[in-house]
C-alpha cells in the first residue's frame, strides 16, 4: 500500500507539521509505504509561484502510477480550502482515492462556503473516498453539505513529551512552600485569535487579587512587541518570554508549569492543549473545536465559553488555592493523554483508515485497479 501526503515543511511551527511530526515515524511500515511531498510557500524555493507548481509537482508525482492513496490536510481558510480542492481533482481525474483530513476550520470561512461555496465543495472534496475531522460540530457540517463518504471523528497527536510524566516538582504541588507562584503557561502563534492578551489580564487580575503568579509566554508572531508591552503594563516582572520552543525546550517549558491557560477564539483540535496534558498540568481554556468533545469540566481542568478575563482569573485562582485539585488533575490528564493522544496511537487507527479506503477486493492493503475506481 503506497500512500502519498501532502505536507507543509515538517521545520513549520503548525500543527499539520507536529501531528506529521509525531505520527510518520511510527506510521510507516513493511506494509505501509508512505511517501510526503511538501506544498506550501514556507520552505520553497518557488517564492510566489508555489501556487501554480505545486499542483503541476503533484500531478507528475500521480502519474507516474505509484500511488495507491492521496492524503490531503487541508485547514477550513481561504488558501488552503481552494489549493486543496485542486489538489482532490487531480487525484480524481486520475482515479486514485483520496482521503481528506480538515486540521484546522476557521467558522466565518465555513459560514462564507455555507452560503456561496456548498456546490463548489461538492464537485471537488465530495470525490474524496473519506475523511478525517477533529470535531463532531465539523462532522455534523460535513453532513449538512451532503458528503456521504465516511468521516472518521479523531483527535490530533502529540510526540512523546515525557511519556506522560510531568516534572517532580510540579506532581508534589513544589517543595518550597506556598509562597511559590502560580506557574502559568501560555504557547501559541502570538496573534491575538490565540487569546493571548485575555492571557495576560486574567493574570494581571490574579495578581491585583495579591496571588503570586508568574506568566510564561512561548511563542513567536507578529503580536508579539503589542504582547510584550502590555504584558510590561499588567504584569512586570511576573511575565517572561521565551519565543518559540521547540523539542526539549519546549518539555521544558511544560515541565516548569503549574496550569496551562489557552482562550483561544476559535480552533481545530489545539495541539497544544493535548501538549500540556500529556505533560500532566491542568488545563483552562475555552469550549472550541474539538474540546469540546471530550474536556471533562473540573477533571482536566476548566473550559468555559466566556471570552472573559474575569472567569480565566476565577480558575487560575481556584487551581493556585488548591494543590490537592492541581495533583488530581495533574495525574487524570497524564493517564488520559497516554491512552488517547500518543502517536502510537493515531498512527495505528491512521493506518486502518488507509487500509479501509485503498483495499479493493476485500484484501487489507491492495488498491482497486484504478479502472474500478469510481
Amino acid at each position: 500500500m503506497n500512500i502519498l501526503i501532502t505536507l507543509p515543511s515538517l521545520d513549520d511551527p503548525g500543527g499539520v507539521a507536529g501531528y506529521f511530526r509525531a505520527v510518520l515515524p511510527r506510521l510507516r511500515t513493511e506494509s505501509c509505504r508512505v511517501e510526503v511531498i511538501e506544498i506550501g510557500s514556507t520552505q520553497s524555493c518557488a517564492g510566489a509561484l508555489h501556487p501554480l507548481l505545486d499542483p503541476l509537482r503533484l500531478f507528475l508525482r500521480l502519474i507516474r502510477g505509484e500511488t495507491d492513496l492521496l492524503h490531503v490536510n487541508p485547514s477550513m481558510n481561504f488558501r488552503s480550502f481552494f489549493r486543496d480542492s485542486i489538489f482532490v481533482l487531480i487525484a480524481a481525474l486520475l482515479r486514485i482515492p483520496v482521503l481528506v483530513f480538515f486540521h484546522g476550520w476557521d467558522e466565518k470561512f465555513a459560514n462564507r462556503v455555507d452560503h456561496g461555496f456548498r456546490r463548489f465543495f461538492r464537485t471537488t472534496y465530495g470525490r474524496a473516498g473519506g475523511f478525517i475531522v477533529l470535531a463532531r460540530d465539523v462532522k455534523e457540517q460535513l453532513r449538512m453539505w451532503r458528503i456521504t463518504a465516511p468521516i472518521h471523528l479523531a483527535t490530533t497527536a502529540v510526540e512523546d513529551l515525557g511519556d506522560g510524566q510531568c516534572a517532580p516538582d510540579f506532581a508534589s504541588g513544589g517543595s518550597k512552600g506556598e509562597a511559590r507562584p502560580l506557574r502559568v503557561l501560555f504557547l501559541s502563534r502570538i496573534v491575538r485569535e490565540k487569546g493571548i492578551f485575555e492571557a495576560i489580564d486574567a493574570c494581571g487580575l490574579l495578581s491585583s487579587r495579591s496571588v503570586p503568579v508568574l506568566l510564561t509566554i512561548a511563542g513567536e508572531g507578529p503580536e508579539l512587541d503589542e504582547a510584550r508591552n502590555y504584558a510590561r503594563l499588567r504584569l512586570g516582572a511576573n511575565a517572561r518570554f521565551t519565543g518559540y520552543v521547540t523539542g526539549s525546550a519546549k518539555t521544558e517549558v511544560f515541565a516548569n508549569s503549574d496550569v496551562y491557560l489557552f482562550p483561544s477564539y476559535t480552533e481545530g483540535m489545539p495541539v497544544s492543549v493535548l501538549e500540556a496534558m500529556a505533560m500532566g498540568l491542568p488545563v483552562i481554556a475555552r469550549r472550541v473545536g474539538g474540546l469540546k468533545d471530550f474536556f471533562d469540566h473540573g477533571k482536566m481542568g476548566f473550559i468555559t465559553d466566556s471570552m472573559d478575563p474575569q472567569v480565566f482569573a476565577e480558575y487560575l485562582q481556584i487551581l493556585a488555592e488548591d494543590k490537592r485539585l492541581r495533583e488530581e488533575m495533574s495525574r487524570y490528564n497524564a493517564e488520559y493523554a497516554r491512552k488517547h493522544f500518543f502517536a502510537s496511537r493515531a498512527s495505528a487507527a491512521l493506518r486502518e483508515i488507509y487500509t479501509t479506503l485503498a483495499r479493493g477486493t476485500g484484501k487489507p492493503g491492495q488498491a482497486r485497479p484504478r479502472s474500478e475506481l469510481p
